[in-house]
């Protein structure tokens, strides 16, 4: 396990590589810069709030290809609201060919009663999760998945929707990982050299490498 600081930005603004390793496993969570800085009730709920965020050009900018290997795979996390452009944006620019989506639904399979079909539900219950979004509170997001190079196809019958019950602001369940790890070693077996991008922790985990502002 190492903690990296892989790119350094300078005074321009550009990106310049800061080391020599390379990798063939990405799983990033880019903090994203939305235009609106409060979505909800309370002044701190955007973003920009809690951590500092990057709007796309520079998120794009990021030289992920050039610390990729010929064959790699990457997994990044893309805000439902931007998906529609910012996510194909980013995987032509890091040089990855998009394949598909995982969806992290923020709920236990019983636990919202839209899955009851009951026509008298009460839109009270419905909405009991609590909190403010920009238009309806969002519940999903999306873990998308490109390749670079020749990669095989997964072929396995795990599902691409998960669920999982919110846990903090951006933080994303461990179980992703575990999902994205196995892809990897089923991809590389030993050659597999796996990196987090923008981690909010590092889980000391073996054969991971990880950067962000936000780890100690």
């Amino acid at each position: 396990m190492a903690i990296l600081k892989p790119f350094k930005q300078l005074s321009s603004g550009a990106w310049q590589i800061n080391t020599k390793r390379r990798w063939n496993g990405f799983y990033i969570d880019p903090p994203y810069q939305f235009k609106n800085i409060k979505t909800g009730g309370g002044m701190k709920s955007g973003s920009s709030q809690k951590y500092i965020t990057m709007p796309l050009k520079e998120i794009c900018s990021l030289p992920i290809s050039q610390v990729s290997e010929p064959n790699a795979i990457l997994f990044c996390w893309v805000p439902s609201p931007l998906s529609d452009t910012y996510g194909h944006e980013i995987f032509e620019a890091w040089d990855f060919k998009f394949k598909g989506k995982l969806y992290w639904i923020k709920d236990k399979v019983d636990d919202s009663p839209q899955f009851n079909l009951n026509p008298k539900v009460k839109i009270s219950t419905i909405t009991k999760d609590g909190g403010w979004g920009y238009h309806f509170r969002g519940k999903v997001e999306e873990l998308w998945f490109g390749f670079k190079g020749k990669i095989p196809m997964f072929a396995n019958p795990l599902s691409n929707v998960i669920y999982h019950p919110r846990i903090g602001h951006s933080i994303k369940p461990d179980v992703f990982r575990i999902i994205v790890e196995d892809q990897f070693s089923k991809s590389f077996g030993k050659k597999r050299k796996m990196i987090e991008g923008f981690a909010r922790r590092a889980p000391h985990l073996k054969k991971w490498s990880y950067f962000g502002d936000e780890l100690r």
